[in-house]
């Protein structure tokens, strides 16, 4: 074999070792790239905080013209908005904030121990409740009584049942603060709704 056939075998080999080192070098930069991105797409998913059902009730214990048209208020109201507890909103009455039905909230700016939005449809007769739903009973004039009152119980769908998990106990509400109808509406809307996080 002549010294020209040797050398360039010897570059040949030489080529396909250097090959052979920068493919061996790329892959685990390939690899790396791959976990970051994979780290990166989790990390965005766990970044938006959850919603999580809170199907609502509102049962009012008198058939008289004020609690059915505040029933209707709160029927129609509530359903048209998410709501959750962020550090900001958790410092003023009435503590929670207000999202839009397609709006997305960052995890973090939750003040614990809260981690979900809550979302919070109407209860109707076709409703099935999943595992880990929750039911919010709103209860117009439970006691009988010439002050106006509510109470809010929270109840978590386990497997099979609803179980009580919270109740606001009975408020009773000064109507003489009040100018109007929608003004008292409205105060009862919100506390309702800041009584659901209980």
């Amino acid at each position: 074999m002549d010294i020209q056939r040797i050398f360039a075998k010897m570059e040949w080999s030489s080529n396909q070792d250097m090959s052979a080192v920068i493919h061996k070098t790329q892959l685990p930069t390939v690899l790396l790239l791959a976990l970051l991105v994979a780290c990166q797409n989790g990390s965005n998913n766990k970044s938006i905080a959850p919603d999580r059902n809170y199907y609502v009730e509102v049962r009012a214990f008198q058939n008289d013209r004020y609690n059915s048209t505040l029933a209707t208020y709160l029927t129609e109201k509530i359903p048209q908005h998410k709501y959750t507890i962020t550090n900001q909103s958790g410092m003023i009455w009435p503590y929670y904030k207000e999202l839009a039905l397609n709006e997305n909230i960052p995890i973090d700016s939750l003040m614990p121990p809260h981690e979900f939005v809550h979302r919070m449809p109407i209860r109707d007769t076709d409703t099935l409740l999943e595992r880990g739903d929750h039911l919010v009973r709103i209860e117009l004039m439970p006691r009988p009584d010439t002050i106006p009152n509510y109470r809010v119980n929270i109840f978590t769908m386990d497997s099979t049942v609803l179980v009580f998990s919270a109740s606001s106990e009975i408020h009773f509400v000064d109507t003489a603060r009040f100018s109007s109808f929608d003004a008292l509406s409205e105060y009862y809307l919100k506390s309702i709704i800041r009584y659901s996080f209980k």
